[in-house]
């Protein structure tokens, strides 16, 4: 049983306001009234900032004893990972497993493959590590948070948004009638891209994928092949 410090924890929280985490805050709560984890090793091996933390946290409400992994090809915040190490978590190298029991994992490019031995599963969030799992032809259950409906949302609104958002506060300038060009037509070049669109940009649409230069015509774009 991990002694975890969630002060330290719900602290973070408090930095983010009801309407911006609606479904982990219901989640949070659910769990904490139904612990379907207790006792169970989690491992959560993804880009660690501090809304990963809010992540964690329903982890631990469902009872999880959880373990960080720190990643050498993904996004570390460097203050996310010393409210973590202060809140108790263990935190190791993601590099450093070795056949690590556990009861199921959260992985992100699909890192976790070669390093873990899950009794129920693994949750993968990208394509490239549904691949990666594939290829090592996993004896367990690996599901694709990429294949999800919900991931939808984070490609027509989370991503484009965010892009649209993020260009007139940096730049302090709109978007439209402006040329732009967008290498990859996958999950986020398609959300940006229809947001542009939306906004009368010259989108310019390039892939190496034939497919998806087709795809990216079809809406309308310019688009060519790498």
């Amino acid at each position: 049983m991990q002694n975890i410090n969630m002060a330290i924890i719900s602290a973070v929280r408090e930095q983010f306001t009801s309407s911006d985490i609606p479904l982990l805050n219901q989640t949070r709560l659910r769990y904490l009234q139904q612990p379907f984890l207790q006792g169970k090793k989690v491992v959560y091996n993804a880009h660690l900032t501090l809304s990963s933390i809010l992540q964690i946290e329903v982890l631990l409400a469902a009872g999880a004893d959880v373990l960080v992994t720190l990643s050498d090809e993904l996004m570390i915040d460097d203050e996310a990972v010393g409210i973590i190490k202060r809140a108790n978590i263990p935190v190791e190298a993601t590099k450093s497993l070795k056949n690590y029991a556990c009861y199921a994992a959260l992985d992100c490019c699909g890192e976790l493959a070669d390093k873990i031995i899950p009794e129920v599963g693994v949750a993968e969030l990208t394509k490239t590590g549904i691949e990666v799992y594939r290829q090592i032809n996993a004896n367990y259950a690996v599901i694709s948070v990429d294949d999800a409906d919900i991931k939808k949302l984070e490609t027509n609104i989370g991503t484009a948004d965010g892009f649209v958002r993020a260009f007139r506060l940096l730049t302090k300038q709109g978007l439209s009638h402006k040329k732009i060009v967008i290498f990859g037509y996958g999950k986020v070049g398609t959300g940006i891209a229809k947001a542009l669109q939306e906004l009368n940009a010259d989108v310019v649409i390039i892939d190496k994928i034939q497919e998806r230069v087709h795809q990216a015509r079809n809406l309308g774009f310019s688009a060519y092949l790498l």
